[in-house]
């Protein structure tokens, strides 16, 4: 299992000691949430003073069919379930590290919901943001550039970008409120032109949304790269059981001596 390493800001702040808020705030263990249409059920724990631990369970709670299939006959069945019961089938595990302000998440998809969380609990306004890989770490993963592809949205910095001026002036209109742009090369070296293209997709990267880098591995193989890919992370050799569930005990106890290992290392 692969987490993602991501900093945590709290009103646009990284916090010393910031574990006390959440200690502060734990006056009960489980909670339920909704979000659009998915409903979770969460365990959240304070763990040694330093980690904030949470698990939930989820599904979509719009999604329903009033029968089941019987695997064994593959006859219809009533659905044993109503409409407002949920399954939560899906799992996903959350911890932060109060000692160095990094969450890891196992789901990146799941930002929002983290966001939006911990921003209603804590009363505070929570954002994550992500950590690189460096531009030289990114290169070890491909030789050739062979293109790159990135959507930016109108805001107060775009509005200042020449690619936006140039689409308004070009054709007479406002400026757009999204420019998509999709460059090809038949192939640039790392070592050269394309190690320079990708310096200023990285030093743009917080303005612009969407970025799939193409390259060239060694062996000529094309393949795509997105800025999610080059997150830091933490792999953890964790099993599913017989119902494709992970054994939250297992995840939480393996990531931790992982953490506290990692950060005795760097000691």
């Amino acid at each position: 299992m692969r987490f993602s390493s991501v900093l945590l800001y709290f009103d646009n702040e990284l916090l010393d000691n910031s574990i006390k808020l959440f200690e502060s705030k734990l006056s009960k263990t489980s909670d339920t949430y909704k979000l659009k249409s998915y409903f979770y059920v969460i365990e959240q724990e304070v763990i040694d003073d330093r980690f904030y631990w949470l698990y939930a369970a989820y599904d979509n709670a719009e999604m329903f069919s009033d029968y089941v299939v019987n695997q064994k006959t593959g006859e219809k069945e009533a659905n044993p379930r109503s409409k407002s019961q949920v399954e939560p089938r899906q799992q996903f595990f959350v911890c932060f590290d109060s000692k160095d302000n990094r969450l890891y998440l196992n789901d990146i998809k799941k930002k929002g919901f983290v966001e939006k969380y911990l921003s209603e609990w804590l009363n505070l306004k929570v954002r994550v943001k992500y950590i690189y890989k460096s531009l030289d770490e990114f290169c070890k993963t491909m030789k050739m550039l062979k293109g790159f592809r990135f959507t930016q949205t109108k805001n107060l910095f775009s509005e200042q970008d020449d690619l936006f001026h140039m689409m308004g002036n070009q054709f007479g209109q406002d400026l757009p409120e999204k420019l998509i742009l999709s460059v090809e090369y038949s192939s640039l070296p790392l070592i050269d032109r394309g190690r320079k293209v990708l310096e200023k997709l990285f030093n743009r990267k917080n303005q612009l949304d969407d970025i799939t880098i193409i390259g060239c591995n060694d062996d000529g193989i094309e393949e795509s790269y997105d800025f999610e890919s080059i997150i830091q992370h933490v792999d953890i050799n964790v099993k599913k059981d017989q119902n494709e569930h992970y054994d939250v005990n297992i995840v939480k106890d393996t990531l931790l001596e992982k953490l506290v290992r990692k950060n005795v290392q760097k000691a």
